[in-house]
């Protein structure tokens, strides 16, 4: 999950996460795979995966 303002500027701060769900429903499966990494009220935004440089990695209770 990165931290970022803009989709015009590159993110500062990155954290990681995971989580599994599974349901018969593609779309059931993904929000509760949100749910088990803990970010199902986050707003996701497509990133690529590599980071910027100077991009700080930071814990998962400091990013939410």
């Amino acid at each position: 999950m990165i931290r970022t303002i803009d989709e015009h500027y590159p993110p500062g701060e990155v954290f990681f996460t995971k989580g599994a769900g599974r349901h018969r429903n593609e779309l059931r499966s993904f929000l509760f795979a949100l749910r088990d990494a803990g970010i199902e009220e986050q707003n996701l935004v497509p990133v690529s995966s590599i980071l910027p440089p100077g991009c700080k990695i930071i814990s998962r209770a400091q990013g939410l």
